[in-house]
């Protein structure tokens, strides 16, 4: 999906007035789980469908809907397919010889010791893995084992590895699909593999080392957590003015799944215990033919189903994610009042008062620490104003000026990774034990603008990014750093 083509689908949009919002939510589900190209308009689009919140206007709202529109062709195309079993003889593009050490330990991860073919770009880390259209697909909850989706030869493929670098197994679904750890040995995905006899996306319960697959159901998207917690949601139409609202089920240990719930989960806290839940009670206004997004509240539920706190008196539009701090105590989340006129913010709920803060700000976030929120702020006033990292302390209440760059990452534990995608050079900080290093690497080319908690180690030790831009053709790598 190349920016030119922008024009053209705007033109269509504008001719044809019409989109359902069944297939919108379709899509937004099969954005979130495409990797994040920085250089291409859609996929930043599909950014802010996964959490993030940009200033609208109508322009670019029919921009955002053609993207919509394309996704669709593209993802047609990109899953048809014949479905394969799961297992260690799934075929893989090129990718690093094992490492040395067979350790599964998640405190040490070894440098891999040669690549196949060499890297696809001039990167200072370690290449995990190189093929065309890649994504990472998180850690387990342990450590010791994290997936990488490739699709290879237009088969997408998710590679399950352990901490050593050894392929444990892959999977391999065609049309939509995502995929999360439920723990070390098993894990969920969803596709809407065109050779299934469905009228909608199935989820599946996997394991490692296995060929079997268990049909958990007909659902149209999962949102996975640190310690392995999945939420498993049926979105319906999307309308919250008729009688099928969107509802979701929590899956529990033993792999069993809870009585359909209402909403729309937004976001896990680390541990498992807590969930942020969308729910929209009407829609915003739009001109007849842009999309209406819902409008509604945050209510933060414990697993088990029962409320904990809500954001009932405030209307917002579906922030599609939503971060909570590393102690559990806090959510933030992207807060819009008046999509396609209004300016995007961020909130941040505190979990133990009720008490909600807007941030005047808006881009990627995430927590550095228990009490300081990072947000990658983009300015919208035609480069007058400078990219930044910007700090919010929850502390002060004040928004101060933390580093240059577009871009941010943080463990939450300590380190935090700033830098530009547009020169690729980052800087990183640890701190430990009241010690503090620091140190830099360049990725050769383009990664986005965002760099999602789910691609951090759960001891914060390490991150995996994927660089390159699958929309051009050209491979892309999988690369590791370790801190």
């Amino acid at each position: 999906m190349n920016d030119r083509f922008e024009p053209e689908v705007t033109g269509m949009l504008a001719a044809r007035a019409k989109v359902d919002r069944s297939t919108v939510e379709l899509t937004r589900a099969s954005i979130a789980a495409l990797p994040n190209r920085g250089s291409s308009r859609t996929a930043r689009f599909g950014s802010r469908l996964r959490g993030l919140s940009v200033r609208r206007s109508p322009a670019l709202s029919l921009v955002g809907v053609g993207a919509l529109l394309v996704a669709i062709v593209a993802v047609s195309l990109f899953g048809r397919f014949q479905s394969a079993p799961l297992g260690p003889s799934s075929p893989a593009p090129s990718m690093a010889t094992p490492w040395t050490s067979s350790s599964a330990s998640p405190g040490v991860m070894p440098t891999p010791s040669a690549i196949r073919t060499g890297p696809a770009y001039s990167e200072t880390l370690p290449v995990l893995l190189t093929g065309s259209h890649m994504a990472f697909a998180g850690w387990s909850p342990d450590g010791s084992r994290y997936a990488i989706v490739s699709d290879g030869a237009r088969s997408p493929v998710t590679h399950l590895f352990d901490r050593s670098g050894a392929e444990v197994g892959s999977v391999a679904r065609g049309g939509m699909f995502q995929f999360a750890w439920l723990d070390a040995n098993r894990f969920v995905v969803i596709s809407s593999d065109a050779s299934v006899n469905s009228p909608g996306p199935l989820a599946f319960l996997g394991r490692v080392g296995s060929t079997q697959l268990t049909n958990l159901g007909q659902y149209d998207s999962l949102l996975g957590g640190p310690s392995g917690s999945v939420a498993l949601a049926r979105t319906g139409n999307g309308d919250p003015s008729v009688t099928t609202k969107h509802q979701y089920v929590v899956m529990s240990a033993d792999g069993s799944v809870s009585k359909l719930r209402d909403g729309d989960p937004a976001g896990w806290s680390r541990d498992g215990s807590l969930l942020a839940v969308f729910h929209a009670t009407s829609l915003a206004s739009a001109p007849s033919d842009v999309v209406q997004e819902p409008l509604g509240s945050l209510e933060v539920v414990r697993s088990t189903g029962e409320t904990v706190v809500s954001t009932q008196k405030l209307n917002f539009a579906n922030p599609y994610g939503a971060a909570f701090s590393p102690d559990g105590t806090r959510v933030a989340f992207g807060y819009d009042v008046a999509p396609l006129t209004g300016t995007a913010q961020i909130a941040v709920l505190d979990i133990r008062t009720g008490h909600v803060t807007i941030i005047p700000q808006s881009g990627p976030l995430t927590w550095a620490s228990n009490d300081q929120l990072l947000i990658a702020y983009t300015s919208t006033d035609y480069g007058k104003t400078p990219s930044a990292i910007m700090s919010w302390s929850a502390v002060t209440g004040r928004v101060t000026t933390y580093g240059p760059g577009d871009t941010v990452g943080a463990s939450g534990l300590g380190t935090v990774v700033i830098g530009s995608d547009t020169t690729h050079v980052f800087t990183w900080t640890t701190t430990t034990g009241g010690s503090t290093r620091t140190g830099t690497f360049s990725l050769g080319y383009s990664m986005g603008t965002w760099i999602p908690d789910y691609s951090w180690s759960p001891d914060g030790s390490s991150l995996i990014l994927t660089v390159g831009d699958y929309n051009i053709g050209n491979p892309m790598d999988a690369v590791l750093a370790q801190f």
